[in-house]
């Protein structure tokens, strides 16, 4: 009877199991490996920005109402599928608002105008009106003119298709722009080599979009989205882009596209999505680009979910959010050195050239652990589940161990 009565009330009543699997389940954490089933390009393929571009159209008292209507009816429709949201301003009754700055800024005295503002940029004057034709026309090509070019329809392809791209804007002396499109193209066998070592597969590798120097003017709206004016086409550009036509991390100039670096960025690409990276990274600056239902229906199949799907919005924001308090901030001018702190790092590899690039790969992939690769090494997702497991049977080893002495002899 001292047995029984020492026993806890629990003990007595047979109920050991119950709290036992209550206890578990709130001590067994949910395994990191299986926390995130998505990597960095299929993140980059949601529209989780919080700051879409704007279009400001400026309207006045004298405005002609069907102007107005017009402006709202031909902007809303043309934007639908787009990062650019429109929004008219009435610069008689909106007074303060803030984007009347942009009047000054732009010199506008006439009415109906437009404005288009980047959400980590500069501002750009749309002429909205041309002589001889009628409001409507002309405002349907200004709009049209900021989502529509050839090498934009050409990167939309090939980023909804691939792993990622290479763009490469040339400079005017073709000995830099050949070491540039060799870099690239080491980089991309580099990581068409190494993709079947990645977390999470991705059909068909990387590919190069170039604009070449007679094809600027056609793509002056692109090259001002990139950051770019015509000083700074002087020598090559290049940036990675994936997912949604998101820009990872900064653009390379001149001696920094090389190899290294563009692999680098692109490994990056194929990351899982709890990398360490900043947000910001994770979720480079969208282009602006027309990304209608077709492309997105051709991407979620090919993904095989929706990522505008608002569940999997949702956990894809729990999980850059989760990720986002302790990671890395963005280097200021990018090397490999620089991305070190963002997990890539340089071993030795063996001298075959493909098991060399696959060997890169892994370990060019930006994961906190290391290396893609399988390793003897025990990764944190299975340090995770071997202390669970041994929490587990402690406690499970304890309670039997309790149970067993307060039984009656």
């Amino acid at each position: 009877m001292e047995r029984e009565e020492w026993r806890p009330k629990a003990f007595r009543s047979g109920a050991l199991p119950v709290f036992l699997v209550a206890f578990l389940l709130w001590l067994t954490p949910v395994s990191p490996a299986r926390a995130c089933k998505y990597n960095v390009r299929d993140v980059g393929f949601a529209d989780l920005d919080s700051e879409p571009a704007i279009l400001f159209g400026f309207v006045n008292n004298q405005t002609p109402e069907r102007d107005v209507t017009t402006f709202k009816q031909v902007s809303y429709a043309a934007l639908m599928d787009t990062h650019i949201r429109p929004e008219i301003i009435h610069v008689d009754e909106q007074k303060l608002h803030p984007a009347r700055k942009y009047l000054d800024e732009w010199n506008i005295g006439s009415f109906p105008a437009a404005v288009l503002v980047l959400p980590r940029g500069p501002s750009r004057l749309i002429p909205v009106t041309k002589p001889g034709e009628t409001f409507r026309d002309s405002l349907w090509a200004a709009v049209d003119g900021l989502l529509a070019s050839p090498k934009r329809g050409e990167i939309v392809l090939r980023v909804s298709e691939s792993y990622g791209v290479v763009l490469l804007v040339e400079g005017p002396r073709d000995k830099e722009n050949k070491a540039a499109h060799r870099a690239a193209a080491a980089a991309i066998e580099a990581i068409t080599a190494g993709m079947a070592m990645l977390p999470k597969a991705v059909d068909h590798p990387p590919a190069i979009v170039t604009i070449e120097r007679d094809q600027l003017p056609r793509e002056q709206t692109l090259l001002w989205n990139l950051g770019l004016n015509p000083n700074d086409t002087q020598a090559p550009v290049a940036a990675v882009l994936y997912g949604r036509a998101r820009r990872m991390g900064p653009l390379l100039r001149g001696d920094d596209i090389t190899e290294r670096n563009l692999t680098g960025l692109l490994s990056i690409i194929g990351a899982d999505c709890e990398c360490g990276l900043d947000r910001s990274w994770m979720l480079g600056e969208t282009l602006l680009v027309k990304w209608d239902q077709e492309v997105q229906a051709k991407v979620a199949k090919s993904l095989g979910f929706d990522p505008e799907n608002p569940m999997i919005k949702m956990e894809m924001n729990q999980i850059l959010l989760q990720g986002s308090s302790s990671a890395p901030k963005q280097p200021r001018r990018f090397d490999v050195d620089a991305l070190a702190a963002l997990g890539y790092r340089e071993v030795e590899v063996p001298s075959d050239p493909g098991a060399s690039a696959a060997a890169a790969l892994a370990t060019a992939a930006a994961r906190e652990p290391g290396p893609a690769a399988p390793s003897n090494t025990p990764s944190r997702a299975a340090l995770w589940t071997m202390l669970s497991l041994a929490a587990a049977v402690l406690t499970v080893g304890c309670g039997i161990l309790l149970w067993a002495k307060g039984r009656p002899t």
